[in-house]
């Protein structure tokens, strides 16, 4: 799941119009919407107030609900567009493609 698409998915399910989605991170509508059809970029700023704003952690909206979401299912381009979000996107990932191999996690 893209992350536009995890965007909707935690505002729908927190009854959340997009209207109000814009209005809480200072947002345009238009630009909110193409976000979540995945026709638009975000910066680090924006998703920040997105994740404050849907009650979550920023991790929270790169996260998917099938253990078959990896690495390799993202595009370069789609990685190289999140500019500063990189480094979080792809620590997460490795640690979603290591709790589906079943790698034990490091504690310290």
């Amino acid at each position: 799941m893209k992350i536009g698409e995890k965007i909707r998915q935690i505002r729908k399910a927190n009854q959340m119009t997009l209207s109000e989605l814009a209005l809480r991170v200072e947002s345009d509508v238009g630009n909110l919407s193409r976000l979540e059809r995945g026709m638009q970029g975000y910066s680090d700023t924006l998703i920040q107030k997105i994740a404050e704003a849907l009650g979550v952690p920023v991790a929270e909206l790169f996260s998917s609900n099938e253990a078959s979401d990896t690495v390799d299912t993202y595009s370069v381009g789609s990685i190289i567009k999140r500019g500063g979000m990189m480094c979080i996107e792809l620590t997460f990932l490795m640690f979603q493609q290591a709790q589906v191999m079943g790698l034990p996690r490091k504690t310290s």
